[in-house]
């Protein structure tokens, strides 16, 4: 565990691979996510934003939205909108990238 660098004073948990795998058990086997919030230590919105990272490996790795909801139980509008914030970043990081280019060849 560590400090938060964008929230001072609160503590960040990393998830472990082991801790992912369980938590994907647990939402296979139907857990509500409340109580798997309680078993991981952390609060349902972390459970939630973890299973949306997850999605996105998912995503890269080429599997379909309904693998993806089966694996995450994430909803169909869940995972349509983690792809649109993942489209929009990478959009983002791409326009910086092309602008730092610039920058760089201008003062060449």
């Amino acid at each position: 565990m560590t400090s938060s660098p964008q929230h001072p004073g609160r503590i960040v948990k990393y998830w472990t691979e082991s801790e992912v795998e369980k938590l994907l058990e647990e939402v296979r086997d139907g857990t509500p996510l409340k109580q798997i919030a309680q078993a991981h230590g952390r609060t349902e919105s972390s459970v939630t934003e973890k299973l949306k990272k997850t999605a996105i490996k998912y995503i890269e790795d080429g599997k379909t939205t309904d693998e993806i909801i089966k694996l995450t139980s994430l909803t169909k509008k869940q995972i349509d909108d983690t792809k649109m914030k993942y489209v929009a970043n990478l959009q983002a990081k791409a326009l910086y990238q092309q602008n730092k280019i610039a920058a760089l060849q201008k003062s060449a």
